[in-house]
């Protein structure tokens, strides 16, 4: 029968184990910076498509006023909140004149400048059992020029989900 003990101070055994330890080291680090890599691409594709679909938002109340932008956000309100994207158009009464979120985030002050931020989103908000967590959210807000707001919001589950899979 061998003597592991001896067998592990051998010189050989000890450098296997370094070589062996160097290299879970640098796989894991690979695998670190894989996953904040696509977690960055992934951020940067959704952030991308938010900006697109407020920019053609804001085009139509541009183009058609407060009634254009309102249909529109209807249309596509419809069948959006199955896939994640939520939007909201209320007037400067706080009247909800289109979109699938049943009210604003709460977020004091919800930022309204056209860019993307990423706040908390209460799940009574959302019309969908689907999202019945509280979650920070990518939201874009703005105020327009008639004093209405408006918001586009995207879940982010899809993407935290897709993320995950790039592991695998």
């Amino acid at each position: 029968m061998p003597d592991f003990t001896r067998l592990a101070r051998t010189t050989a055994v000890r450098i296997a184990l370094r070589y062996v330890l160097i290299y879970v080291l640098l796989v894991g680090a690979a695998l670190a910076v894989f996953y904040w890599a696509t977690g960055r691409y992934v951020d940067a594709q959704l952030y991308a498509s938010m900006q697109e679909d407020f920019k053609l938002l804001r085009a139509r109340y541009d183009r058609d006023g407060s009634e254009g932008l309102a249909a529109l956000m209807q249309s596509r309100s419809d069948s959006a909140a199955a896939e994640g994207r939520f939007y909201l158009l209320v007037d400067k009464d706080d009247r909800t004149q289109a979109g699938n979120l049943l009210g604003l985030p709460p977020e004091d002050p919800l930022p309204l400048d056209g860019e993307v931020h990423v706040v908390w989103v209460e799940d009574d908000i959302i019309p969908l059992d689907r999202y019945d967590d509280d979650a920070y959210w990518p939201v874009i807000g703005a105020v327009l020029p008639d004093g209405s707001r408006m918001v586009v919001a995207r879940s982010v589950d899809d993407a935290e989900s897709l993320q995950l899979y790039s592991l695998y």
